[in-house]
C-alpha cells in the first residue's frame, strides 16, 4: 500500500496568495487511486485563466503507459489516447445544494455578484486594486471549498473521478484548456492502478494541560500538501472514541510559518485521563488513517501572585549555623493551598542545588536552620502547591565571616615566545577558599601596576600579549591571588621579561628602474645593517599584492654586482619578465633575523614599448538569441491531441540559448600569430577565455596552415561566443598576438547583459 507523503505538494489550496492577470499560468494535477477508481484534482493559480476556463472548459484525456505490468512503446501508448470528456465545465447555477456550506461557497465565488466592486465612470488605480482583490478573493474561496468536499470540487470543474480503469495498469491524464487560445499550460500526470493509495496518519505531537481545558498539538507542515482539515476524537476508555469538533477543524497558519496545529478542548474535570487522537479530510474526500493516541489531564492553574520573599540569611555566632526566614503574600497567609516547603543550596549561585532540608517541611514553617552551612553558600527555599505547580524563591547567599588574605603567590617565571607573546606560571597557592589569580604589568620595576587579566584566573599559568610598538627592553609582571570573599594577597616579588629586537635594519635604496628592450634595469643599495636577507618586489601599480622577484641572502650579496663598471650604483638586474604596457613598481625589502623589516623608497616604471604592435579597430559585440527543440517527446503527444481533438491549437515547445557575436578589424600580415577574446562576469578580472588561430580567424579550421606573405591589410575578424548564461552581465577585450612575443594594444572594453530568458 503506497502512503501518500505529499500528496498535493503544488495544490493551490486556502492558504496560497493568488496573483490575477498573469501572462502564463499551469494547470497543477494531483491523483489519488482507492481501488476502484482514480480521482484528479487540479488547481489554476491565476483568475484570469481560471475565468476563461470556465467559460470554455477543459478536455480530460488518458492514455496508457503500462498495460497489465507490461510497459507499451510510446507508439503504442498514442494509440491508446482516448478523450474522456470535452468540454468539462462547471455545474449551472441551478445545480447547486443550498444546505452545503461548501457548495453554497463554490456558487457564490462562480454566479454571485451582489458584491462585486461599483464600476466607476472614470476608472482609476483604486478601482483597478479592489477589482484585483474582489477577483482574487473569488478564486481562493473556489479553491477552499474544493479543497474541503471532492463533489464540490468536481461541479467547479476542479476534479474528476474515472471508474473505467483496471489494475496493474498506469495511466497518463492530460488536463487541457478546451480554448485553443488558452494561455494556460496544460496539465499532466501519470498513476499507476497496484495498490490502493493512503494517506499517512497525523503525527501527533503532545498534550497541554489547562483548567478544565486539553490543548492537542500535532504537526501541521503537511497542512497545505496533504490534509484540509481535520477531525480531533477523544475517548475515556481507549475504546469508544468521539469525534469534539462540531465541523471539520481547518488550521489557519500565518505566512509561511506553518509548524504545529492545536486544537482546546473543553472537559468537566481536572485530573482526569483523557486520550486523543486525531484524523485529517483530503481533498479526494477521504478521511486519512488516525494517529497514535495520546494521554492528557486538564490540570489546574499556578495561583496568581503567589511568590516566596526571602530575608537575607543570618549566621548564628554559637555554632556558625544558617537560619534563613520566608514569606508569602498577604492574600497567601492562611497557605490554604500551599502543600509543603523544601530547602536547597548550592557552592555556586548557577550551579547545582541539592536537597537540605530531610523531609518536606509543613505549610505552616516560615523558617529553616541549616546546622552544617558551607563557608559560602547559596540557598532557594521552594514551596509545592495542592495541585503540584513549584514556586522557587530568589537565591540569597550565606557567608562565614573572613577577612584573611590567603598567601602571595612566589616562583613566578617565564619568558617571551615572540616580540608580542609571552607566558609565565607560578607554584600553586593553597588556601582551601582561594578563588584565583590576577596578573598586573608595568614597562619599569617600581612604576605602576596595570591588570592584564579582566577576571580572576583559575589557572597557575597565564599567556599575555604586550603591544610591539613600544620600544621598552623589558615588561615587567607580578601576580596576586585572590580568594571566595574577594579578599586579596600582595603581589608577587615583580619579574622582568626581556623582549625580542623589534628594531628594524637600516633602509636599503632602489637608486635606478629603467626600461631598456631588454627589460627593466633595477639598481639597488643594500641595507647598512648586516646578516640581512634583501628581497626584490614588483606589482602593477593597481594591485594590492607584491610579488617577490627574488631573494638575495647575506652571504649571496656579493653575486649581484654592476654590469657596467661605470655605474654609479653597487648592484644591477635586468627583470625580463615579459610585462604588459600598464606601470609596475618596484621595492627593495630588508629583513633581519628577528622578522623586522624595513622598505626602499617605491619607484614606479612602464615597460619598453617596442614590443607594442597593431591595433584593433571597430571591435563591437551583440547578444544573439538562437531557439531550439526543447522535449520532442512532449511535442509529438501534442501532435497526437491535435489528431486526435481535430484541434490546432496545441504548438511544439521551445527553449532558448544566448551567444556573443562580436566582430572586428585588424591589420592581417605575416607577423600575426593569433587572437586572443578576453572576458569577465561584471565586477570580476578579465580572464583569457578563447585564443583564436590565425587560420580560424580567416575562415579555415584551427589545425589548417596558413602563410602569408606580406600585408592582407585591414580585414573584418568575428568570433561567436556560445552558451551564456541568462541574466548575467560579460565584459569583452581583443589582444591580438604576433610572432617574436609582440602584441597590439588591447581593444576598448565593451559590455552586454544576456536577458534573463
Amino acid at each position: 500500500m503506497k502512503i501518500y507523503n505529499s500528496i498535493l505538494a503544488l495544490l493551490i489550496s486556502f492558504i496560497g496568495v493568488f496573483q490575477a492577470n498573469a501572462q502564463e499560468s499551469q494547470i497543477v494535477v494531483q491523483s489519488y487511486y482507492d481501488g476502484n477508481s482514480i480521482k484528479l484534482r487540479w488547481a489554476i493559480d491565476d483568475v484570469a485563466s481560471w475565468k476563461s476556463l470556465n467559460q470554455h472548459g477543459y478536455i480530460i484525456a488518458r492514455e496508457i503507459r503500462v498495460k497489465n505490468g507490461i510497459a507499451l512503446s510510446d507508439y503504442e501508448s498514442l494509440q491508446t489516447r482516448d478523450t474522456l470528456v470535452a468540454p468539462l465545465l462547471p455545474a449551472d447555477a441551478a445545480n447547486w445544494a443550498e444546505d452545503d456550506m461548501y457548495a453554497r461557497v463554490a456558487k457564490k465565488s462562480l454566479y454571485d455578484t451582489s458584491y462585486d466592486v461599483e464600476v466607476p465612470e472614470t476608472i482609476d488605480l483604486n478601482y483597478i486594486r479592489d477589482y484585483q482583490a474582489q477577483e482574487d478573493s473569488k478564486l481562493m474561496f473556489a479553491h477552499f471549498s474544493a479543497d474541503q468536499d471532492f463533489e464540490v470540487a468536481k461541479k467547479l470543474a476542479l476534479a474528476f473521478e474515472d471508474t473505467d480503469v483496471l489494475s496493474n495498469h498506469k495511466y497518463r491524464y492530460f488536463v487541457i484548456p478546451f480554448n485553443s487560445e488558452s494561455n494556460t499550460k496544460f496539465g499532466l500526470i501519470e498513476v499507476e492502478t497496484l495498490d490502493a493509495d493512503a494517506f499517512a496518519a497525523p503525527t501527533i505531537l503532545r498534550g497541554i494541560s489547562f483548567d478544565k481545558a486539553i490543548g492537542i498539538e500535532w504537526d501541521a507542515t503537511d497542512i497545505a500538501s496533504r490534509y484540509m482539515s481535520y477531525d480531533i476524537e477523544r475517548s475515556m476508555d481507549g475504546i469508544s472514541f468521539e469525534t469534539v469538533n462540531e465541523v471539520p477543524f481547518i488550521y489557519f497558519a500565518e505566512g509561511d510559518d506553518i509548524r504545529a496545529a492545536m486544537y482546546v478542548d473543553s472537559v468537566e474535570l481536572n485530573k482526569q485521563n483523557y486520550i486523543y487522537r486525531v484524523a485529517g479530510h483530503t481533498p479526494f474526500g477521504t478521511l486519512s488513517m488516525y494517529s497514535d493516541t495520546i494521554h492528557a489531564m486538564a490540570w489546574p492553574d499556578r495561583m496568581d501572585g503567589l511568590y516566596i520573599s526571602q530575608a537575607e540569611p543570618i549566621f548564628q555566632s554559637a555554632n556558625d549555623a544558617v537560619l534563613l526566614n520566608w514569606s508569602l503574600p498577604e492574600e497567601f497567609t492562611e497557605m490554604q493551598n500551599v502543600a509543603s516547603y523544601e530547602i536547597y543550596r548550592s557552592e555556586d549561585m548557577i550551579g547545582q542545588y541539592d536537597l537540605v532540608s530531610e523531609f518536606p517541611l509543613s505549610p505552616s514553617k516560615t523558617s529553616f536552620v541549616d546546622e552544617d552551612p558551607l563557608d559560602e553558600g547559596f540557598y532557594r527555599v521552594v514551596a509545592t502547591d495542592i495541585n503540584d505547580h513549584v514556586y522557587v524563591s530568589n537565591t540569597e547567599l550565606a557567608q562565614k565571616p573572613d577577612t584573611i588574605a590567603p598567601a602571595i603567590p612566589i616562583n613566578l617565571t617565564g619568558h617571551y615566545l615572540n616580540k608580542e607573546n609571552f607566558e609565565l606560571s607560578w607554584d600553586e597557592v593553597t588556601d582551601e577558599d582561594l578563588k584565583g589569580y590576577r596578573v598586573f604589568y608595568s614597562n619599569q620595576r617600581d612604576g605602576n601596576y596595570t591588570q592584564l587579566t579582566l577576571d580572576y584566573i583559575s589557572n597557575t599559568y597565564y599567556s599575555g600579549y604586550t603591544d610591539p610598538s613600544i620600544k621598552a627592553d623589558s615588561v615587567f609582571v607580578r601576580v596576586l591571588a585572590e580568594d571566595q570573599r574577594s579578599n586579596h594577597s600582595d603581589l608577587s616579588e615583580p619579574l622582568a621579561l626581556s623582549r625580542p629586537d623589534n628594531v628594524p635594519p637600516g633602509n636599503p635604496d632602489i637608486t635606478q628602474a629603467m626600461p631598456t628592450p631588454e627589460g627593466v634595469r633595477i639598481g639597488w643599495k643594500y641595507s647598512s645593517d648586516e646578516e640581512v636577507t634583501h628581497y626584490l618586489q614588483r606589482k602593477p601599480v593597481h594591485s594590492p599584492s607584491w610579488e617577490t622577484l627574488f631573494a638575495i641572502e647575506p652571504e649571496a650579496q656579493d653575486d649581484y654586482v654592476a654590469l657596467d663598471p661605470d655605474e654609479m650604483i653597487e648592484t644591477l638586474f635586468v627583470d625580463t619578465t615579459e610585462l604588459s604596457q600598464e606601470p609596475y613598481q618596484y621595492r627593495m625589502v630588508a629583513e633581519d633575523a628577528d622578522f623586522d623589516q624595513s622598505s626602499s623608497s617605491i619607484i614606479e616604471v612602464t615597460p619598453y614599448a617596442s614590443n607594442v604592435a597593431g591595433e584593433v579597430e571597430d571591435f563591437d559585440i551583440e547578444v544573439e538569441a538562437e531557439t531550439v527543440p526543447a522535449n520532442t517527446l512532449v511535442n509529438a503527444k501534442l501532435s497526437g491531441l491535435q489528431e486526435k481533438t481535430g484541434s490546432t491549437r496545441h504548438m511544439s515547445t521551445v527553449g532558448v540559448t544566448y551567444n556573443m557575436q562580436m566582430s572586428w578589424k585588424y591589420e592581417i600580415d605575416e607577423t600575426v600569430k593569433d587572437f586572443q577574446i578576453l572576458r569577465s562576469l561584471s565586477g570580476q578580472p578579465l580572464e583569457v577565455v578563447k585564443t583564436l588561430s590565425l587560420a580560424e580567424a580567416l575562415g579555415y579550421e584551427s589545425n589548417d596552415e596558413v602563410s602569408i606573405n606580406g600585408s592582407l591589410g585591414l580585414m573584418t575578424i568575428t568570433y561567436r561566443d556560445p552558451d551564456l548564461q541568462p541574466g548575467k552581465r560579460y565584459v569583452y577585450q581583443i589582444l591580438t598576438r604576433h610572432q617574436a612575443g609582440a602584441y597590439s594594444e588591447r581593444s576598448q572594453t565593451l559590455t552586454k547583459k544576456i536577458p534573463k530568458s
